[in-house]
């Protein structure tokens, strides 16, 4: 993908590349056949020019939205509320079926953006594409687990922030959170101390964790990072459309 600069005075854009960098077609033909639309994103009403076709068939939200204009030429779509780096991965998923590095990569220095990937969930719950929301859980579970770690309870109050509370995402970080709170007490009587910050203004979380401790007592689970992951994954209905992962 390649951005494209603008003067001061007209809004930043950026435009996804069809092709990579060894010039190599990453899109059938059948996506590149209409020019591109225009998406504005944010608050700052960033300019992105994606294949509608591409788009149509990838999401049924803008499927909807090109269908209702009632001349079918729609050729700008606003999407207010994303931020610009979740509305970037969603077109790189659409491209080539993977998640960018940035929501790939954890070293000592952790490089993933814990932020984003909640915040890339969140849109792409608006735009339904529901395999893409399993990818984010998917990988960032498996991130996780290979590294050995675990959330914490920043994450709660960052999915909070995002108003994730009512997704299995959020469900599955809370279950993983007290499963370990439940094994190891002590490492999180420091941890709670560390982020208490973070949660004292999300009274939802600290009931939502309480209720999971009496599940918890009731009966217990498994390490969630690592299997059991069905429970959390939404269903997929259009599989022929989902990107080639290959």
């Amino acid at each position: 993908m390649e951005a494209i600069n603008s003067s001061s005075s007209t809004p930043s854009t950026y435009q996804a590349s069809a092709t990579s960098v060894g010039g190599s077609s990453l899109l059938p033909s059948k996506y590149m056949q209409e020019k591109p639309v225009t998406i504005l994103v944010g608050l700052a009403r960033k300019k992105y020019y994606i294949f509608k076709n591409l788009l149509a068939a990838k999401s049924p939200y803008f499927a909807a939205q090109f269908k209702d204009c009632w001349d079918g030429q729609k050729d700008e779509v606003e999407l207010l509320d994303a931020t610009g780096g979740d509305f970037e991965v969603v077109v790189d998923w659409m491209h080539v079926g993977k998640l960018p590095t940035k929501l790939t990569q954890y070293t000592e220095h952790p490089e993933y953006d814990w932020d984003l990937a909640a915040q890339t969930y969140k849109l792409a719950d608006k735009l339904m594409m529901p395999e893409l929301q399993n990818e984010v859980l998917k990988n960032e579970a498996s991130i996780l687990a290979s590294n050995n770690k675990s959330w914490h309870y920043s994450k709660l109050a960052t999915l909070h922030t995002a108003e994730l509370t009512h997704t299995p995402y959020y469900t599955f970080v809370l279950k993983s959170v007290v499963r370990r709170m439940m094994i190891d007490p002590d490492q999180s009587d420091r941890e709670l101390q560390k982020y208490y910050s973070a949660l004292e203004s999300c009274p939802k979380v600290a009931m939502d964790v309480l209720a999971s401790i009496n599940r918890w007592n009731v009966k217990r689970w498994g390490d969630l990072r690592s299997d059991n992951l069905s429970e959390f994954l939404l269903p997929v209905a259009n599989a022929d459309d989902a990107p080639n992962n290959n």
